[in-house]
C-alpha cells in the first residue's frame, strides 16, 4: 500500500471515513445500499454513500464492479492496514458475521478478515477462523499472512498465530527472496523479529538468506558453505562462466542435473528450478560453437514440445522463447511470449522478474522495447537492491537499448565491483539463414550420430507378425556392437536413456497408457500406430526370425496413389491402399522394408470414396477427371495416369 493512499484515508472527515471503515470490514463485494444497514447510525444518504465509495476507488482502496449498481471491493493491503485502527466495530462484525452464514457470503477475503478481526480483538476465538481458513483457502493463506508479518502494527499479535502458519510464511518469504527486490538484510530483519515473537527457533531459514545474500552478490565460495551437492555444483558452474570457462560450466551443469533427476519420474534436461541456473546454462550453449550447441537446443527443443516440461517449474515457461529462438522455431508462443514481457517490463511494479524479462528477451535474439526513463528507474531499483549479478546482465542489455549516462555510470560501477564481463557478453550471434542452414545440416542426423565418441545407441526390434515395436539399447565392445538388451520402459518414456537422439525421444512420445500392470516397470505402455511415421529413417531396426537371427529393417515413408486407366468404357479409378479406416499403415515391400503411410483425414476420405465402389469415368468427364486428379496432387496424393492434371487453387 502507497503512502498517497494512507494520507487520503487518514485525511477523511466523517461520516467517510466511517463509510469507508464498514466497507473495508465488510472486505467481500458489497453496494451502497448493503452498505447503508451496517452504517451507525443507518440514516446516511445513499448519495453521500456512494460519492464517498466512489472517491475511494480513485484514490485506489477499492476496486468496483458493474458499473449501473457498482459493488465495492476492498484492497487487501489498504484492509490489513486500518483494521488496526478500529474501536468499537464488535456489533458490525458480528452482524456481517451472521449474513455470511446464511448467505453462503464467506470468500477467502472474509476469511482473513475474519482472521484478523478475531486475532486483534477476540484471541480466543482467532484458532477457529484460522482453521477455516487453513481448510479452505490455503493457496492464498501465505501471501495474505505475509502482509500481517511484514506490517509492524501486528508485531506484537504474532505470537498468536500458530507457528505452523508462521513458519510456512517466513518459508515462503525466504524462498522469494529478493522478489521484489527488497535487501536480503530487511527481510531478514524481519524473519529474526517474527521467529522471536512466535518463540521459533529456526536457524535454517536464516541460512538460507545467507546464501541468498553470497549469491546475489556474486561471492560464490560462501554461497556454496550453505548448498547441498547438486546447488554448489550449478554455483561452481555460475563462478566458471563468469571467470570465461564455458564448458567447464556446461560441465558442471550436467553433473548437477544428473543429481536431480537421480529420483524424478519426469527427468529433466534443464536446470528450471533457479532463474540465474537457466540464464547462465542457456547463455554458455550460446556461447560455444553452434554445431555443438544446436543438437542439445533440438534435444531440449523436442522435450518442451512432447509436453514433459508441465512436471517443471515457471522458470522453464519464462525462459521458453530463448529455447524456440535457438531452433529458429519463432512459433505464436514464442511471438506472444515476448509481447507479454515487453509489457511487464515497462508497467510492471519494478521487480526481479522484470529483470528477468530484461535478460529473456535479450536471450531470445530481440531487444526490450521500453522508454528510457523506465529503463533508467530500473537500472537505478536494482543497482540499490541485492541482485547484483542479475542487474549486472540486465544492465549490459539496456546499455544497448538506450543511451543514457545513468545507466553506464550503475553498469561501470558494477562491473568494477565485480570484477568480469557479463556473461552475456560472450554470446556468439548467428543470422537466421545460418542458423536455418544449420538446422536443415543436422536433420540427416536425427538418428543415432554413429561416432568414436559415442558407446551406447538406441535400438528397436520389430515382430512383423504381432506389429510390435520394442525398444532396446546396444553397447558398443571391442568387437563391435553388443547384442540387443532390454530396458526400463519408463526410463526410455522419460528420455532418461543415454544415447537417445532427437528422433528417439519423438518415438518415445508415441506411448500410451494401457491396463494396469503389476509389474511396476512401466509395463502398462504401449506404442500407438504412430510409433511407425517417427521410425522412418531411423538406422537401427532390426527384425528377429524364429532361428533369432537379426536383420536390420527400414521403414520409409510413402504415399497412398490413385491409379487412372483407360479401358474402353472410359478411364477406371483405383487405389493401391484398400482401406482407409485409420490413419497409419505399414505395408511389407520386402522382408527389409516397408512403407509407412500416414494418412491425413482428407487423404481418408478420399480412399474411402474410391474403394466404396468401381469408377468408371465416360470420355466426356475427362476434363473434370483430369481437375480432380490436381486436386488429389495437392492433397499429397501420388497421380499415376496419362491424364494431365489441371487443377488450380
Amino acid at each position: 500500500m502507497i503512502q498517497a493512499q494512507v494520507n487520503y484515508y487518514n485525511a477523511l472527515q466523517q461520516p467517510d471515513k466511517q463509510i469507508i471503515q464498514i466497507a473495508a470490514l465488510h472486505a467481500n463485494g458489497i453496494t451502497a445500499f448493503e452498505l447503508q444497514k451496517y452504517l451507525l447510525p443507518s440514516v446516511i444518504d445513499q448519495n453521500i454513500i456512494a460519492d464517498a465509495m466512489e472517491a475511494a476507488v480513485e484514490n485506489g482502496l477499492f476496486t468496483s464492479v458493474n458499473i449501473a449498481n457498482p459493488y465495492y471491493y476492498v484492497d487487501v493491503d489498504f484492509m490489513v492496514e486500518i483494521i488496526p485502527d478500529f474501536t468499537g466495530f464488535d456489533e458490525v462484525w458480528n452482524k456481517m458475521l451472521k449474513d455470511e452464514y446464511f448467505q453462503w457470503g464467506k470468500n477467502d477475503k472474509t476469511a482473513f478478515r475474519n482472521c484478523i478481526y478475531s486475532l486483534l480483538y477476540h484471541p480466543k476465538k482467532y484458532a477457529e477462523h484460522e482453521r477455516f481458513f487453513r481448510q479452505s483457502y490455503q493457496p492464498t493463506m501465505y501471501s495474505r499472512y505475509e502482509l500481517l508479518v511484514m506490517n509492524p502494527k501486528y508485531e506484537q499479535f504474532l505470537s498468536g498465530i500458530s507457528q505452523e502458519v508462521v513458519f510456512e510464511v517466513l518459508q515462503k518469504m525466504a524462498d522469494s527472496q529478493p522478489d521484489n527486490l527488497m535487501p536480503v538484510a530487511v527481510t531478514r530483519q524481519i524473519i529474526r523479529k517474527t521467529l522471536a515473537a512466535c518463540k521459533i527457533d529456526e536457524q535454517s531459514l536464516l541460512n538460507l538468506l545467507d546464501q541468498k545474500y553470497f549469491l546475489l552478490h556474486g561471492d560464490y565460495e560462501k554461497a556454496i558453505e550453505y548448498s547441498d551437492e547438486e546447488q554448489a555444483l550449478e554455483i561452481t558452474a555460475y563462478a566458471a562462466i563468469t571467470a570465461g570457462d564455458v564448458q567447464e560450466a556446461l560441465n558442471l551443469f550436467r553433473q548437477a542435473l544428473t543429481i536431480r533427476n537421480k529420483d524424478l519420474r519426469h527427468k529433466l534436461l534443464l536446470p528450471v528450478h533457479s532463474c540465474y541456473s537457466m540464464l547462465y546454462y542457456l547463455a554458455a550453449l550460446f556461447s560455444i560453437d553452434s554445431q555443438t550447441a544446436l543438437p542439445v537446443f533440438r534435444k531440449i527443443h523436442q522435450w518442451m514440445i512432447s509436453g514433459k516440461t508441465k512436471y517443471s517449474t515457471a522458470v522453464m515457461t519464462d525462459f521458453s522463447p530463448v529455447i524456440y529462438f535457438a531452433v529458429n522455431d519463432k512459433r505464436e508462443l514464442y511471438e506472444q511470449t515476448i509481447k507479454t514481457m515487453t509489457e511487464l517490463i515497462s508497467k510492471h511494479d519494478i521487480n526481479v522478474s522484470v529483470l528477468s524479462y530484461i535478460v529473456i528477451i535479450y536471450l531470445s535474439g530481440e531487444k526490450p522495447s521500453c522508454d528510457k526513463e523506465r529503463l533508467t528507474d530500473i537500472a537505478r531499483k536494482a543497482c540499490d537492491s541485492d541482485c547484483r549479478i542479475l542487474a549486472y546482465e540486465a544492465l549490459y542489455v539496456m546499455k544497448q537499448v538506450v543511451d543514457s549516462p545513468v545507466i553506464d555510470k550503475l553498469f561501470n560501477q558494477l562491473a568494477e565491483e565485480l570484477g568480469y564481463e557479463p556473461v552475456l557478453s560472450k554470446i556468439i550471434r548467428q543470422a537466421s539463414w545460418e542458423k536455418s542452414l544449420n538446422m536443415l545440416m543436422g536433420v540427416k542426423n536425427d538418428g543415432v550420430r554413429e561416432n568414436i565418441e559415442q558407446n551406447i545407441r538406441m535400438a528397436y526390434i520389430f515382430k512383423p507378425k504381432e506389429g510390435v515395436i520394442v525398444p532396446v539399447v546396444q553397447k558398443r565392445q571391442t568387437k563391435g556392437w553388443s547384442i540387443l538388451k532390454y530396458i526400463k520402459i519408463d526410463s526410455f518414456r522419460n528420455a532418461d536413456i543415454e544415447g537417445m537422439s532427437v528422433q528417439d525421444i519423438r518415438i518415445a512420445g508415441k506411448m500410451k497408457k494401457v491396463a494396469y500392470s503389476h509389474s511396476g516397470d512401466g509395463q502398462n505402455y504401449q506404442f500407438t500406430e504412430e510409433v511407425f511415421t517417427a521410425l522412418v529413417g531411423h538406422p537401427y531396426v532390426f527384425r528377429i526370425d524364429e532361428q533369432k537371427v537379426e536383420s536390420q529393417v527400414e521403414f520409409v515413408a510413402a504415399q497412398p496413389v490413385v491409379s487412372v486407366r483407360k479401358s474402353g468404357k472410359g478411364y477406371s479409378i483405383s487405389t493401391n491402399l484398400r482401406r482407409s479406416d485409420k490413419s497409419v499403415y505399414v505395408e511389407k515391400e520386402t522382408p527389409n522394408r516397408y512403407r509407412v503411410y500416414d494418412l491425413s483425414r482428407r487423404q481418408q476420405q478420399i480412399l474411402a470414396i474410391i474403394n466404396a465402389q468401381s469408377i468408371i469415368v465416360p470420355p466426356e468427364g475427362k476434363d473434370k477427371l483430369a481437375e480432380l486428379l490436381g486436386m488429389f496432387s495437392v492433397e499429397g496424393i501420388t497421380v499415376r495416369s496419362t491424364l494431365k492434371a489441371s487443377y488450380k487453387l
